[in-house]
């Protein structure tokens, strides 16, 4: 991981990479990920950034994995259903909530997530997710948050057919 280090002279602030049990004859791919978060901040809603390299079952770079670039229609970040891309916010620190309203006019909180708005291939299996701090309802219109500080677990996912991968994450804010 020092060379991908190296290569994206980011700061280096956590990389957690975990496999999930498949079926024998299914094939993987293995993710790498790293966090760093830019010049977000306790109380700012600057994006942070995720830096996935996905290599084949054999090691090499998947140099040619398929970008996400459709908007979701909540102003929600990208739109990652029926996408060879998954991502779930998993774990939020205290606090990275914020109100809704339902139909009924009833208030309550959710949980913020970290919401991909962009993605982007750094060449040789390499990939660059900018992340925003939003929260809402599934389904409705999104709406901003204000980082708070810790740490936000999250979980990607990269599939083609049969061949998938998958990894957990940690962004951590200041």
């Amino acid at each position: 991981m020092s060379a991908l280090y190296r290569l994206l002279k980011l700061p280096l602030l956590s990389i957690t990479a975990a496999a999930f049990a498949l079926p024998a004859s299914a094939a993987t791919y293995h993710l790498e990920v790293l966090a760093a978060p830019g010049q977000s901040a306790a109380a700012n809603s600057n994006e942070a950034y995720i830096i996935v390299r996905i290599a084949n079952a054999d090691g090499t770079p998947k140099e040619d994995a398929k970008l996400e670039t459709r908007q979701g229609p909540t102003g929600g970040g990208l739109e990652l259903k029926g996408s060879n891309w998954g991502f779930a916010t998993l774990v939020v620190p205290p606090g990275y909530s914020g109100r809704i309203v339902n139909a009924q006019g009833a208030q309550f909180e959710v949980n913020g997530q970290l919401r991909i708005i962009a993605m982007q291939s750094m060449g040789k299996g390499v990939y660059g997710l900018r992340v925003l701090p939003l929260y809402g309802a599934p389904g409705s219109r999104k709406g901003f948050l204000r980082w708070v500080s810790g740490d936000y677990i999250f979980r990607i996912s990269y599939q083609e057919g049969d061949t998938t991968g998958d990894a957990l994450g940690k962004l951590t804010i200041r």
